[in-house]
């Protein structure tokens, strides 16, 4: 239920900023109560979330990674795939890609996703 009010209904109606640290709690209940593949699905959302709502990049892209290797670490490989094109596009906007309109470089290659 988190997840649909906090990332796609409640950004509509509030700052998009306020969405954001409920559903950050979501996932660290998520955790705590062994609900990874929830808790993963909202990672995803909520660095999309955090993307557009204007948080610092490179703290952003911290989280991010961490998010990416607990992803791997519980086996959520789906929504780790799916994940690749914000970290790879948030990478392109801190300036650490060759070709910053192209989704190419360290997370991943537009031609093999």
């Amino acid at each position: 239920v988190i997840a649909t009010v906090y990332g796609f209904i409640n950004s509509w109606t509030e700052p998009i900023q306020s969405t954001i640290p409920p559903l950050k709690r979501a996932i660290d209940v998520a955790l705590s109560t062994g609900d990874n593949e929830y808790a993963m699905g909202i990672a995803h959302i909520y660095v999309g979330t955090s993307l557009h709502s204007g948080k610092a990049l490179g703290p952003l892209m911290d989280e991010m990674s961490t998010f990416a290797k607990q992803m791997i670490e519980l086996n959520q490989n789906l929504v780790e795939t799916m994940n690749r094109p914000l970290r790879q596009f948030t990478l392109n906007l801190l300036g650490k890609s060759a070709n910053p309109i192209k989704l190419v470089g360290t997370e991943m290659d537009e031609e093999s996703l």
